[in-house]
């Protein structure tokens, strides 16, 4: 929505299609299982280990309010650059059921989320695309993860 080109990583969770700028992308790692961590969201898995730093781990699918994920064989770890509301960087990781590919989009095929009354919020989504007769949700990773916050937590 710059009014440039811009790429896409793809992915599905629960058989929805979303998206996110290739630019926040640093890697895509394979299922790890990461350590618990006490009185964090219910949707923070809790950290793993990747060349000495300790990242987050976040499912997508529990912090849009669906169930978790049932990691599977193809599930996978979308490795994020984030900003906090305060503007520091935070890196996470996001867990995928599949991988999609990458997309170029051209500006005029984004479109911007519906303006929800009564309370109904749009956040999460930064953006819609149509991709043949599929709907991919172009996520807002700083408006989703900036502040890792949330108000249900794990024990």
């Amino acid at each position: 929505m710059t009014g440039v080109t811009e790429q896409l990583l793809t992915f599905v969770v629960h058989d929805q299609q979303f998206g996110v700028d290739v630019l926040r992308v640093q890697e895509i790692r394979a299922w790890m299982e990461p350590t618990p961590m006490p009185q964090v969201p219910s949707w923070v898995r809790g950290v793993v280990n990747i060349r000495g730093t300790l990242i987050p781990v976040v499912d997508l699918s529990e912090r849009l309010g669906r169930s978790a994920v049932t990691p599977g064989p193809l599930t996978a770890m979308v490795v994020l650059r984030t900003n906090t509301a305060q503007g520091e960087a935070q890196v996470l990781g996001v867990i995928v059921d599949t991988m999609n590919e990458v997309l170029t989009v051209a500006p005029e095929h984004f479109m911007p989320p519906p303006a929800l009354e009564a309370g109904g919020s749009t956040s999460a989504a930064r953006a819609f695309v149509i991709d043949g007769q599929s709907l991919i949700t172009v996520l807002n990773v700083d408006a989703l993860f900036g502040a890792l916050g949330g108000n249900s937590t794990r024990s």
